[in-house]
């Protein structure tokens, strides 16, 4: 209880900033906005190839825009020391990751919220058929995506190509959580549930073992 008050401080903290600056959430949504319209009008083309392609074009948005959003995770606890602040606090290092990780998953959220109805709309995208797989299959997708990006962004704090380097290092071990994204909701468009559910068992493992991983490694990568 004593760890989940503290990430839920250090959440709070973010929260706060965010509804301050709105830095984060304006960034990953315009980027997100620029992308989709970006491949509605380099796909416009018959109704057959863009239901080949529009499954692929949320993730490829969350994947992008979310990953201005990790940049920014602990870069601004850079500014007025702020990291050292929070080093020094009795927090746990695992309450300081849990609590980065729920804000950065929260603000992707928040910027999927606005991205998949705008990806319906462009491209004429029918959830219906299971909505609570499509639904899975984003907060899973989500979380793995958090949990290694806050890690990496962590790990790449002091470094001064860390804007380049992020990308280069990240997008390698992300690419199951894309790939399992897009499967999932290719077959959830075209009504075969059963192997969506397949390709969410896959987001399953990769989270057990990416959660675990980065959870256990933060405090080992924030004190270098």
């Amino acid at each position: 209880m004593s760890m989940l008050r503290e990430a839920g401080a250090v959440l709070f903290k973010d929260l706060l900033i965010e509804l301050r600056t709105r830095e984060v959430l304006y960034s990953m949504g315009l980027f997100s906005v620029l992308t989709v319209m970006i491949f509605t009008f380099a796909f416009a083309v018959r109704d057959e190839a863009l239901a080949e392609v529009a499954p692929g074009v949320p993730w490829v948005a969350i994947t992008f825009a979310g990953t201005l959003g990790l940049a920014r995770s602990f870069s601004r606890e850079q500014e007025a020391d702020c990291l050292t602040g929070l080093l020094v606090s009795p927090a746990s290092r695992g309450s300081l990751f849990l609590g980065k990780a729920a804000a950065n998953f929260l603000f992707i959220l928040a910027m999927e919220a606005l991205l998949v109805p705008l990806c319906a709309l462009m491209f004429n995208l029918d959830f219906g058929a299971a909505p609570w797989t499509q639904l899975a299959l984003f907060l899973l997708g989500t979380l793995g995506f958090v949990s290694v990006g806050t890690l990496l962004s962590t790990m790449l704090l002091n470094s001064r190509l860390r804007d380049l380097m992020l990308p280069l290092v990240f997008y390698p071990i992300v690419i199951p959580v894309v790939i399992a994204g897009v499967k999932g909701t290719a077959a959830v468009l075209a009504g075969e549930t059963d192997v969506a559910v397949e390709w969410l068992g896959m987001l399953c493992a990769f989270d057990a073992i990416f959660v675990t991983i980065s959870f256990w490694a933060f405090g080992w990568v924030v004190e270098e």
